[in-house]
């Protein structure tokens, strides 16, 4: 166990080694010789340096021709580029173009470095320097609809005008009044355009003022009677025929007055009901005789029970006597019909029974 540890701790002694080799041999090829540079360090640090290290050469006995000058570029604090050249050379860049990050008001374009690039005497580096250009931001006006009016780009954080606001138009329940832009259709909520400071879509607002109500006179199913805008302030009038609603076999309907009171009309829209009385159906009982003629008409009402007011005597005729049977459905069909709860008109007849007088 205590081997398996020991050569544990030789395994990682000797990783540690290595790549401390590595960066130490890194360092030595981005550094001026005689210097040793680490170019992981922030960029002051790499200048003092720098700035050492040409002070050690100065006094080297190097000829000046054989010195490697160590010439490093710059964006902010971000490392680009170092380029190793002779002593008088002149230092390229080589590496990508240098950015800036744009902000809420400006974008930034590359214009060059901190200082002109000269051929080189000593390690040293150069940082980009960046020229500032006002964003413009695009304000797109449409219609109602979403048809594009106009189109207009302004620099950033300055107001924007049109003259593309529709004009004003009336429906028939309401009136619109322009009064500005909205970002969303449909609302009256104004944008203040005096500075503006991102893209827009803009969209009509309007005030909108209430001029009718809709008023609906319906019957008590809730079918549509008459149904028009009214002016506010005016009083609804139904100019139709007089509501009806069909009898339902126990009741009849009349009709009496309307749910709520006709007033003048406000802002709301408002519907009325037929409201109807009611009135239990009355049906004839037609009781029909063919042995005696007799036709007797009775009103009764829906659900009660239709009773002939006498009692049927016997009939004698020739050798035989006819006694009352019941009501039937015809005078020659032995098929009774029941009286006892009415629900329409109905003709019944006298069924008699025969047998030979005594």
């Amino acid at each position: 166990m205590l081997k398996h540890k020991f050569l544990l701790f030789v395994f990682i002694i000797v990783v540690l080694l290595f790549v401390l080799s590595c960066y130490l041999l890194y360092a030595s090829l981005v550094s001026e010789p005689g210097t040793l540079t680490f170019p992981f360090f922030d960029k002051e640090e790499t200048s003092t340096t720098a700035s050492q290290t040409t002070k050690q050469s100065e006094d080297t006995t190097i000829p000046l021709e054989d010195r490697t000058c160590f010439i490093s570029f710059y964006c902010g604090t971000e490392w680009l580029y170092t380029d190793a050249v002779k002593y008088g050379e002149m230092p390229k860049y080589v590496g990508k173009t240098p950015e800036k990050a744009p902000d809420d008001q400006y974008i930034y374009a590359f214009q060059g470095w901190s200082e002109e690039i000269e051929p080189a005497t000593k390690s040293r580096s150069y940082t980009a320097i960046f020229t500032a250009i006002l964003r413009s931001v695009t304000v797109t006006f449409k219609d109602s609809a979403g048809n594009v009016l106009e189109t207009k780009e302004v620099p950033y954080n300055s107001a924007v005008t049109t003259d593309k606001l529709p004009s004003g138009y009336k429906d028939e329940r309401n009136e619109y009044t322009p009064i500005g832009w909205t970002l969303t259709n449909g609302l009256s909520d104004c944008v203040d355009l005096s500075a503006v400071k991102t893209d827009m879509v803009l969209y009509p607002a309007f005030a909108v003022t209430r001029h009718s109500s809709l008023v609906t006179f319906v019957n008590s199913d809730g079918t549509i009677l008459q149904q028009e805008f009214i002016k506010i302030g005016q009083k609804p009038e139904y100019k139709q025929q007089t509501p009806t609603k069909a009898s339902d076999g126990q009741y009849s309907y009349t009709f009496e007055t309307w749910d709520k009171g006709i007033w003048e009309v406000n802002d709301e829209d408002i519907t009325y009901t037929a409201i109807y009385s009611t009135k239990v159906c009355v049906y004839t009982v037609t009781f029909c005789d063919s042995k005696t003629g007799e036709r007797f008409d009775l009103k009764v009402e829906y659900g009660q029970e239709a009773k002939y007011p006498d009692k049927k005597p016997d009939i004698k005729y020739g050798a035989y006597v006819y006694k009352f049977a019941f009501w039937a459905v015809s005078d020659t069909l032995a098929e009774p019909v029941n009286l006892s709860f009415i629900t329409g008109d109905v003709t019944v007849f006298a069924y008699y029974t025969q047998k030979i007088s005594n």
